[in-house]
């Protein structure tokens, strides 16, 4: 299995500089650069970089990524269009 991407697990434990924007340079990046500019992975994977990111096991790291995206769903503009953009086997992480 590939390490997980660093704006998602950390740097050596230290979070990536933010940009002016005040998101952390590689995710602002990341969100900006269009559609196929990323690294795709699944939602398994995404589940399982959040456990490492948490240090918890991957079924609580599947809890906090759907906690997160539910949370984004109810207060995010533009949420439905990142929904839209992700695979379908991500659907169940918004809650």
């Amino acid at each position: 299995m590939p390490p997980c991407s660093p704006w998602l697990s950390g740097s050596a434990g230290r979070p990536p500089p933010s940009s002016p924007g005040g998101l952390p340079g590689e995710l602002e990046a990341a969100l900006t650069a269009g559609p196929d500019a990323g690294e795709p992975f699944d939602a398994e994977e995404f589940a399982r970089c959040t456990a490492a990111r948490a240090r918890v096991d991957p079924g609580r790291g599947r809890e906090y990524a759907t906690a997160v995206l539910a949370t984004l769903r109810e207060d995010a503009a533009g949420i439905q269009e990142l929904r839209d953009r992700l695979p379908a086997d991500y659907r169940p992480l918004f809650g």
